[in-house]
């Protein structure tokens, strides 16, 4: 045997002694010297193992041996999961264990164990992989969607052996995502997750501590110390339905878990998809069945409006003539009792009372029945009801409206009317812009008697500014039937705005509104006349004031750029507010002239705001919805080059 120097003790028997047991021990061992972190001798069976001469590993430091790691920072007690690099080039995993010598000298011998290849245990895990994800098809043949999905998020918490894998679906029934199935520790994530969640974790992402917390997901993670989680979208935009949570506490994400996940997602958005589909094709099959017998029995009737109600008289179907007829669409009325569709004063719900107790009106004429928006309209009907094996299924009404000429005489009058209006408010306009000219006129000398110093001036100059304004808003009245050619000269549409939201901020405060303003830094101007433009914003911030004019509220101005509606740049105006919304019997019409929603409104206002619009080459946009109304006015801005 060859001793190697080691320092002043190198040929003491102790040293001596323990090299020979540890060369008896025919293992792979590594001697140290733990104060000054050096080797002090390997065993044969090591130096097998690593290629290298003792003399070589006496002079290397163990770090760059096992793995670059310094293994004296590890507890006695527990394997180390080390990498040895052979001289050879090829690393090896291998597990080292301290082995406890009861010496006083700071020696510890570490014995090392061969791991497995990590290509063989990568190739056993793929193999794994692919018998897991080859048992997916069969879970469509399983008899519930509950118990596919279950199956699935057990397969993929056995392969990756993670702590949670849940599966949250939207539910339109509620304001949520809930948690449809889940697998490992049920306290790791809560019963339901905000609809939020899903507006933001659109793409598969591993969140891990340290990154920014988004959603309710990250929050929980971060507060279980979870080492991560991984959500993967059921579904694609815009059609995501649901979420897959993968988690764990203990490791770092293994690797293809993301890939995996992604993949096992789209299985599952498949699997409700797949069951869905089954029970909506069953259902359609039975109401196809019942469905056959009642077109039969209106086959012959087609023409007249077709309503079709079940044996409680709730309304299953009917066709486009009664939809124009009553003004409800198919969806709206599905499943709604029909004493809420066919509103009569006359004897119409005795009569389909008797026709679900099987007594047939074959004609019941001149009923008066009224259109969803209130309007009455005279009718011929006929009840039938549709029998099998001696019990009524269906109760079939065939609507024939007999107002057609009369609504063609009320339109031509409608349209005259219209017409002679159209020409009375031009006369009108007309008519209020002389005696404008002479109280303008006189408030011109009055400034000029009073003097500079008067302090009345302030008062005169706004009535002057009213006057001029309320003659701008009688020519633009008078311009409505013909042809408009804005003046044109640059135009900062935030100032407009802003003098505006001043001169109406008195008010605003008396009808307890707060305005908001918000005016983007760098807005372009834009090519037109601001009188018109002013007048544009004026009836816009008037007609949000009058909604909110019972209850207060807040109206908010924005002005900003904005590229997405056409290629050259645009400033947006949005003026929005929190009333009631716009009624939507009148929403798409609500540019069109004389239509209002104020009792006592001509209906001219919104429609000037749009032709004066047009005329700058702009457009104006209106969303409105229970509880506010928001109106965008897109205006060509003057490009950089030429402003």
């Amino acid at each position: 045997m060859t001793f190697y120097p080691i320092g002043r003790n190198t040929k003491s028997n102790l040293f001596r002694g323990l090299v020979l047991l540890l060369d008896l021990c025919n293992e792979p061992v590594l001697l140290f010297d733990t104060r000054q972190n050096r080797i002090l001798y390997a065993t044969p069976r090591f130096c097998e193992l690593s290629g290298y001469y003792l003399s070589e590993l006496l002079k290397r430091a163990p770090e760059d041996i096992l793995g670059g790691e310094n293994i004296m920072d590890f507890a006695e007690s527990s394997d180390l999961d080390l990498v040895l690099h052979p001289k050879s080039g090829n690393v090896i995993s291998v597990v080292g264990r301290w082995v406890p010598l009861g010496l006083p000298e700071p020696w510890a011998a570490l014995r090392i164990t061969p791991g497995e290849d990590p290509s063989a245990s990568m190739q056993r895990w793929w193999l794994q992989a692919l018998e897991t994800l080859g048992s997916l098809p069969r879970l469509f043949r399983q008899p519930t969607l509950e118990q596919a999905v279950w199956e699935i998020l057990n397969s993929l918490a056995r392969l990756f052996k993670v702590a949670y894998v849940g599966v949250y679906q939207a539910e339109s029934r509620f304001p949520a995502l809930r948690r449809m199935a889940w697998v490992g520790n049920e306290a790791l994530f809560p019963e339901s997750l905000p609809n939020t969640d899903l507006i933001r974790l659109t793409a598969s992402t591993i969140w891990v501590p340290g990154k920014r917390i988004n959603t309710e997901v990250h929050r929980v993670a971060r507060m279980h110390n979870l080492s991560y989680v991984v959500s993967a979208p059921l579904g694609f935009e815009p059609a995501i339905v649901g979420l897959l949570i993968v988690a764990d506490w203990e490791k770092s994400p293994p690797p293809f878990l993301l890939e995996v996940t992604t993949l096992v997602a789209s299985y599952i958005d498949l699997l409700i998809q797949h069951y869905l589909r089954n029970e909506s094709m069953h259902m359609e099959k039975v109401v196809y069945e019942r469905q056959n017998q009642i077109r039969t029995a209106i086959v012959e009737n087609s023409h007249e409006g077709i309503l079709i109600l079940d044996s409680a008289l709730l309304v299953e179907d009917l066709n486009s003539t009664a939809e124009m007829m009553l003004g409800y669409t198919r969806n709206e009325v599905v499943g709604h009792t029909v004493e809420n569709i066919l509103i009569s004063p006359d004897r119409v719900m005795p009569a389909l009372i008797s026709a679900s107790q099987g007594k047939s009106f074959p004609s019941l004429p001149g009923v008066t029945l009224h259109r969803r928006n209130g309007q009455s309209f005279p009718a011929d009907l006929k009840i039938l009801p549709v029998e099998r094996e001696g019990e009524v299924q269906a109760v079939v009404v065939l609507i024939n409206d007999i107002s057609e000429n009369e609504q063609i005489r009320a339109q031509t009058r409608q349209l005259e009317q219209r017409a002679f209006l159209g020409e009375f408010m031009g006369v009108f306009a007309h008519e209020v812009l002389n005696p404008l000219n002479g109280i303008s006129t006189g408030l011109e000398l009055l400034a000029a008697r009073l003097g500079e110093d008067s302090p009345h001036r302030d008062l005169i100059a706004r009535m002057e500014a009213d006057c001029n304004r309320l003659a701008h808003q009688m020519e633009a009245l008078k311009s409505l039937s013909k042809p408009y050619d804005p003046k044109q000269e640059p135009v900062n549409i935030g100032e407009v705005v802003s003098r505006l939201v001043e001169r109406w901020r008195p008010r605003m405060a008396r009808l307890k509104i707060t305005p908001i303003v918000q005016i983007d830094e760098n807005v372009p101007p834009v090519l037109g006349d601001w009188r018109a433009l002013e007048q544009v914003f004026m009836n816009l911030i008037s007609n949000a004031m009058d909604a909110m004019s019972q209850e207060g509220g807040v109206l908010s101005v924005r002005v900003k750029r904005n590229y997405s509606e056409t290629l050259r740049p645009q400033v947006e105006i949005t003026v929005s507010d929190n009333g009631p919304g716009i009624p939507e019997e009148i929403r798409e019409r609500i540019f069109q002239p004389f239509v209002t929603t104020k009792p006592h409104g001509t209906g001219l206002g919104l429609p000037i705001t749009k032709r004066i619009v047009t005329a700058h080459h702009g457009t104006i946009k209106v969303n409105s919805f229970p509880g506010g109304t928001v109106f965008h006015v897109f205006l060509p801005a003057i490009p950089e080059d030429e402003g």
